[in-house]
């Protein structure tokens, strides 16, 4: 009985590890996420002064 427990409790503390290690890589994702979501906004910003530069042409061509 005294090593059924042993293991049950080795087994239990291995999978806390192993929840610790992947509750770190989906904060780590989460961050990755994050940061690209704010290369997207910066590549919004560049496109649509771009376009605004773009249309400000035009119209002196014009």
């Amino acid at each position: 009985m005294a090593e059924g427990q042993a293991k049950l409790e080795q087994g239990q503390s291995e999978l806390r590890e192993e929840m610790s290690g992947l509750k770190g890589e989906v904060s780590g994702l989460k961050g990755e996420v994050s940061g690209l979501k704010g290369d997207v906004s910066g590549l919004r910003s560049e496109m649509s002064q771009g376009f605004t530069l773009l249309t400000e042409l035009i119209k002196e061509k014009m």
